[in-house]
Formats: C-alpha cells, structure tokens, sequence
C-alpha cells in the first residue's frame, strides 16, 4: 500500500503493441496490491507512434476491467494512458458526469480504434470532475494510412463551435493539448472564457482560426507561459503583431507561419522574444 508512483511501459513488435492477457491479469494484479497509487502511466515508449494499439485476450474486451479499476482509485491524481478504443470509450460514458477526479489526464490512441475523436474528447471532459488541471487527447495516424494523412487531417476534422458544457467549471485547468479538434472563432472564445487559467496551450488545428482568436488568448490568458500557432488561410501578421504584446510572460512560442504572414514580422516577432539585451534569442521562440 506504500507504492504511489507507478508506470507500465509497452514496448512494441515492429507494426503494432498488442495487451494479451497475461498482461492485463499482470497490470490487475498490481492495481490490486497497490490501491493507494496516486499516479499511473499505461503508456508507450517515448517517441514511438504511428502503431496499431490493442487489447487481447479473454471474452470481454480487457481493457474494460483496466479502465474500470483506474476509475475505482478513489487516490488516483494522475494517468497516463495510451491505449483508449471505442469500447473503453462507451464503458467511460456510463459513468456518472464529472465523477472521475483527476487532477491530470493525458489519453492517446490510434486513429483507427477510434472512429470519432471529437465525441471522444466531449466524453472523456465530460466526465472528469472540475478538479482537473492538465489534460491531453491526441490521436496517433498508424504508419499504413500516413501517406494518405493529408487527405484525412483535410477531410475529417469538423468544424467546433462553442462547448460550454464541456468547458464550464474548468477554471483550474491549466495545460490543453488537443492535436485532432478543429476549433472555430466562437469555440475558442468558449474556451477561453470558461479557462482563464491557462499556463499552455497546445492546440495542432487552426485552420478555422481568423486574427481574432489570436487577440482573444493574448488578451484572455494572463498566465500563459507555453502556446502553439499553427497555420491557417486567415490568420495575418495582425495575429503576429498581437504576440508581440506578451513577449515578457511567454516562455515558449511555437508559430507556424501562415500564407499572409510576412516575413518581417516573423522577425518582428523573433527579436521581441529575445534577452533584454537584445542579443540572443533563446529557445523559447521556434518556427515550423
């Protein structure tokens, strides 16, 4: 009862990492003897993606019961967790709404265990209570459909509008990162609105985004430290030169310039993140 840490790394074959049996009874077995854990990974190895990921064994998808016991740890804070699938998903949605009190949340998958990614994210938030404050849902394309990726990043991300019931209450979040959803103008001003707290914000697609939004974050978020631009047709060097009023509190800016971005505003940009001397530019400013 004294373990409070704990981490299961898988390591893969060459094209996908499968859970048999033996290890879903080995992972219960440990959850068992250590109730009292406060933080969990379930993950992959660092820097590998792009793999089929999957439960096997038993008559009962096994991942249910994993899932199950990591809802039932009245002490659990923290998880990571790299293998969400359909199945878990509407195993996750019978719980009650806001009853999984995680203070930080970080769930992945492959594209092709999960049909829909953007109902994903609206079950997963929807049942986790206000407590949380960092949460991360990224979905990984398998090695076998990346050459068609941009057919797919172009054709299967539907616009997001506002979300209050998904974002109401989150005032303690603190980082989000979302590499799969696509907010509009009106979705990002939800969120921003009902998360002042923001310290990172990572967010792969913006090509619903106009300068506005870009306005909002810098004007709306006093506390970030940590944000991503990526490209879209309507942002402009007015969303460059909106960044250059919050050189001083951000510590990380990552930008990937837009068709109507200059390329001396870029530059504008790149030296007001530099020192106070003006003489270096750390590591905190870098382009795609």
């Amino acid at each position: 009862e004294g373990l409070h840490f704990l981490s299961l790394t898988a390591l893969p074959d060459p094209s996908e990492v499968i859970l048999g049996a033996e290890t879903v009874a080995a992972i219960q077995e440990i959850l068992d003897i250590a109730p009292a854990v406060s933080s969990l990974k379930i993950n992959l190895e660092d820097g590998i993606s792009g793999l089929i990921r999957s439960w096997n064994g038993g008559a009962s998808p096994p991942g249910d019961a994993i899932l199950q016991r990591c809802m039932a740890m009245r002490k659990l804070q923290s998880l990571v967790f790299d293998f969400m699938a359909d199945d878990l998903v509407a195993l996750i949605s019978h719980s009650a709404d806001r009853s999984w009190h995680l203070q930080c949340a970080r769930f992945s998958g492959c594209k092709q265990r999960l049909r829909d990614p953007d109902q994903t994210l609206l079950t997963l938030l929807g049942k986790l209570s206000p407590d949380l404050q960092e949460f991360s849902f990224l979905i990984d394309l398998e090695l076998f459909i990346r050459s068609f990726a941009q057919g797919i990043w172009g054709f299967s991300h539907q616009r997001l509008g506002p979300l209050p019931n998904l974002w109401q209450h989150r005032e303690a979040l603190r980082r989000l990162e979302l590499n799969w959803q696509a907010f509009d103008d009106e979705g990002m001003a939800c969120l921003v609105e009902c998360c002042p707290g923001l310290e990172v914000l990572l967010l792969d697609r913006a090509e619903y985004w106009t300068d506005s939004t870009v306005q909002r974050i810098v004007a709306s978020l006093p506390s970030l430290e940590h944000f991503r631009l990526r490209a879209s047709s309507m942002l402009s060097d007015q969303s460059l030169y909106e960044l250059q009023q919050a050189p001083h509190r951000l510590q990380i800016l990552e930008v990937e310039p837009s068709y109507a971005m200059s390329t001396y505003m870029m530059d504008q940009l790149k030296a007001s993140m530099a020192g106070p001397s003006g003489d270096h530019v750390p590591s905190s400013f870098s382009s795609f």
